[in-house]
């Protein structure tokens, strides 16, 4: 039986998931088996992991569905799962070599974990740059769903214990993209995560990205929100946070959207339950000005600072 289970659900991924899968295959620590859940895709995935499924046929699960959304493919892997923990990676994302090793390591000497993660970093496509990301200035330690009340900084990149899982992903496409929110915050009432303080995991950013979606975005953050206030017992100071940040998160999507009606109007419900910080006031400054203005002068800025 493998310590390790780890799911992949993919759609429409065939130029990523490749290097998605061989990225898994080269781990240090080799105790583990891949469910691949393609869900529903329509390009060439299939054709992409021909080989890899031939050579790994005993280390590789591969699943075709109808699509039916991430959250349902996840909890397919997870039923699918025979691993002691069920390790998440999306499609277009990399392991380091480490990775595997490094979770090992931790649950040697903390046997009782239940969730745990590492630090990972977002690599853009484009332009090989490495972004900042909030989760790698937190400590090493546990750390349970006050943590996610402004947001998920864990994205997918978490590892489970199996049998201690309370609660599945949210399968409703309405909350498609922020399952993995919906799904820590719930389970994270109960147990706790532990972060340890290794970067094992890049994401790559690409245009391709569900997060570029704005739109959608936006309505999702803000629906999210309300099902989790629906279905978790939070304070009220709970329930403030969790909806300021809500609104927060969904301006930043509509100025980048070039909306800054529809930015400087979600700001303005931001700061009813959260006041004015540091991060808002930039925003707010930001959204009224607007964001083609903003990139107009952010050269002649960058340019001034040099000086």
């Amino acid at each position: 039986m493998p310590l390790f289970s780890i799911v992949i659900p993919t759609f429409n991924r065939s130029a990523f998931i490749g290097n998605t899968v061989r990225s898994v295959l080269c781990q240090s620590l080799q105790n583990f088996e891949i469910i691949i859940v393609d869900d529903g895709s329509t390009d060439d995935t299939s054709f992409k992991l021909k080989d890899l499924l031939e050579v790994y046929k005993d280390k590789i699960i591969y699943i075709y569905q109808q699509n039916k959304e991430r959250g349902n493919a996840r909890n397919v892997g997870i039923r699918r799962a025979k691993g002691t923990y069920v390790v998440f990676l999306d499609s277009d994302d990399l392991m380091q070599v480490n990775h595997l090793f490094i979770l090992n390591q931790q649950i040697q000497l903390q046997s009782d974990l239940t969730f745990i993660a590492t630090k990972f970093e977002i690599r853009s496509l484009r332009t090989g740059e490495i972004l900042s990301i909030p989760l790698n200035k937190f400590q090493q330690g546990f750390y349970d769903y006050k943590c996610l009340l402004d947001g998920n900084h864990f994205a997918c990149n978490f590892v489970v214990r199996k049998d201690k899982l309370a609660h599945l992903f949210e399968e409703d496409r309405a909350y498609a993209s922020v399952e993995d929110w919906i799904f820590l915050m719930r389970n994270l009432q109960a147990h706790q995560i532990f972060l340890i303080d290794k970067l094992t995991i890049t994401m790559i950013d690409h245009d391709g990205r569900s997060m570029k979606d704005h739109p959608v975005k936006i309505e999702r953050k803000l629906n999210t929100a309300a099902y989790l206030l629906e279905r978790m017992r939070l304070t009220n100071k709970e329930q403030k946070k969790l909806l300021g940040y809500a609104y927060y998160h969904a301006s930043i999507h509509a100025y980048l959207m070039f909306n800054r009606m529809e930015a400087v109007k979600l700001i303005r419900k931001s700061i009813f339950y959260l006041g004015v910080n540091g991060k808002i006031a930039l925003l707010t400054a930001k959204s009224f000005i607007g964001k083609r203005i903003v990139n107009f002068i952010k050269p002649y800025l960058q340019k001034s600072t040099k000086h």
